[in-house]
């Protein structure tokens, strides 16, 4: 059982809250239980009924992705005769630049069966606050008393001795940053058998075919920048998964890649809000690639929306070529097998358009290339799934209880 003395779900803390600390105790439960499922389903028909949440992408897709129905079909990939248990007890340390994803966090360590407490980002945003309001009333009911007992959300600045005393407790820790701040988290040492499950900093990038692309009808062509859009914007491409890069596969073609980017430049104009920092990182960083890289070919500049740098070819270390706010490279390869020659472990997302799922993925088994933990169509690159980084999150989160 999960329970703070004295404490609410919700916590602000800082190192006073450490003088007058209690133990706190955490049980399993199996995998998928009756409980987890009906809170996320509630979780799911709030979200999706709350006129404020449906201002944000992200918050809506999470609302979708936890409804009952998804989460009893994905359920069944985990029917295998064998008794599945959480760990325990999860400590959660969530990226402080991404929304939505310590509520995802929060889930996998639900549905695999345990207690968790996860620590939010120490920026706010909006859809968090909507978010742990539509918990907070959810969690005052009697039928998830439960839930309420096995959870907290705390929030606090970067803190060696909180993080300490939080991490001495669990059993499993999930930690989502950058390397350093991995590797910082990781010199705090953890019980003997407790578990550390590190999503570090990641690389993705987009490869289109520009004849596939070329052959589309207006409406589908436009299907397919919005779905780059959702990609990218959504989450100011803060996300793992948003694309830095596009490669464009086949003969080039530079008034449809214009064309590619205006359009997606005049989708910005209608929905996206950029912060005013934003214009002046893109700004800075767009005079400051032209005095340091020496491949590039040209530059292009729709607005303050979208800015594009052109490649006459690409660094074998292609992490090196990272955006935000819709700040993006592109280069041209004449067929798609000489991208797998610049990936490496930093490599997690490939989205693509114009190939076939069942040619990527036998040129994936006949190739023994390091990194590329996904490689999902255009649109795709933010749905979040039981396997992220190559994870199986559930059967990670959670134990075999051997019974003969």
């Amino acid at each position: 059982m999960l329970n703070l003395e004295g404490a609410a779900m919700f916590k602000f803390i800082n190192e006073n809250f450490l003088k007058n600390k209690k133990k706190i105790k955490s049980y399993s439960t199996k995998i998928f239980d009756n409980h987890s499922i009906s809170f996320l389903d509630n979780l799911s028909k709030s979200i999706l009924n709350n006129i404020n949440a449906k201002k944000y992408p992200d918050l809506v897709s999470f609302g979708f992705w936890c409804r009952g129905q998804n989460l009893k079909k994905l359920s069944k990939n985990y029917i295998d005769g064998n008794l599945r248990k959480g760990h325990g007890l999860i400590f959660h340390i969530c990226p402080s630049n991404v929304p939505i994803n310590f509520m995802y966090s929060f889930s996998f360590g639900l549905l695999a069966g345990n207690s968790n407490i996860v620590r939010l980002p120490t920026k706010p945003f909006p859809q968090n606050e909507i978010l742990l309001k539509i918990i907070k009333k959810l969690v005052s009911q009697k039928k998830f008393r439960i839930i309420k007992e096995r959870t907290l959300f705390i929030k606090y600045e970067p803190n060696e001795k909180i993080t300490n005393y939080f991490s001495k407790l669990c059993t499993t820790r999930v930690i989502w940053g950058g390397d350093n701040t991995i590797k910082n988290i990781r010199n705090i040492s953890l019980q003997a058998k407790s578990l550390d499950v590190p999503f570090t900093d990641k690389y993705s990038f987009t490869i289109i075919d520009l004849q596939k692309l070329n052959k589309l009808s207006e409406e589908n062509f436009v299907r397919v920048v919005k779905n780059y859009y959702n990609d990218n914007y959504t989450m100011d491409q803060n996300a793992c998964s948003s694309s830095h890069l596009v490669i464009w596969i086949g003969s080039d073609n530079k008034k449809l890649r214009i064309k590619f980017w205006s359009e997606l430049n005049n989708i910005c104009k209608l929905k996206y809000k950029m912060e005013s920092i934003g214009a002046i990182d893109k700004y800075n960083k767009f005079f400051s690639d032209i005095s340091i890289i020496k491949n590039i070919k040209n530059t292009y500049r729709y607005g303050s929306n979208v800015y594009v740098i052109n490649l006459l070819k690409i660094d074998k270390d292609i992490d090196n070529y990272r955006g935000k706010w819709g700040y993006f490279y592109e280069t041209n390869f004449k067929k798609f097998e000489d991208i797998f020659k610049y990936t490496n472990e930093k490599c997690q997302t490939i989205s693509y358009f114009g190939f076939e799922k069942l040619t990527l993925m036998n040129f994936i088994k006949k190739n023994n290339f390091k990194g590329v933990d996904r490689i999902v169509p255009i649109g795709q690159s933010l749905d979040m799934g039981l396997i992220w980084d190559g994870y199986d999150l559930i059967r990670t989160l959670s134990r075999v209880v051997e019974i003969k």
